[in-house]
């Protein structure tokens, strides 16, 4: 697993999974409360596990949109073993 990006309180990793959709897991974190955690799947677009507040999904949808090839690429490196290349965060 590898910080592929982070912006807006939010950390994203690339996590190789057998059997689950291509996903990021997604650490959210603010000042007001614990830790929260999710894995957005790159083909449904979607939270397929977990919970994230609706402040920031919007970010997150247009980050994945413009970064759709290289999470792809990620997926496959992390899903042989190697490290996945840093991402830029939403401009």
């Amino acid at each position: 697993m590898s910080v592929v990006s982070d912006f807006l309180g939010m950390t994203f990793r690339v996590v190789y999974e057998e059997d689950v959709e291509p996903h990021v897991s997604v650490l959210y974190w603010d000042w007001s409360g614990p830790e929260l955690s999710a894995k957005y799947g790159l083909e449904s677009r979607r939270i397929i596990e977990g919970w994230l507040p609706e402040l920031g999904m919007g970010e997150i949808d247009i980050w994945v949109e413009e970064h759709l090839a290289e999470l792809e690429k990620a997926w496959g490196d992390s899903r042989v073993g190697k490290r996945p290349a840093p991402i830029s965060p939403l401009d």
